[in-house]
């Protein structure tokens, strides 16, 4: 399991924040602010993932999930 916790992630517009790629699983992002990026926090071809109790502001895309399953978003 990858864990992100208790953090602030700054990004300009033209990145993502916080990007998974293609392959990986288990992943837990929680209490994490991702602010002033392209999205906020980005799934490619994931499968299983919680995001939890995080904050996403002045992205261009808050979440953005593409071919990914078994995602929970909470809070």
């Amino acid at each position: 399991q990858v864990t992100i916790e208790n953090g602030v992630v700054e990004n300009t517009s033209s990145a993502d924040a916080i990007s998974v790629g293609s392959g990986c699983t288990n992943i837990s992002i929680q209490n994490v602010i991702a602010r002033n990026a392209r999205r906020g926090i980005f799934f490619d071809t994931i499968a299983g993932a919680v995001v939890n109790n995080c904050q996403m502001t002045a992205n261009i895309t808050g979440l953005e999930m593409l071919f990914s399953r078994n995602i929970w978003v909470q809070n």
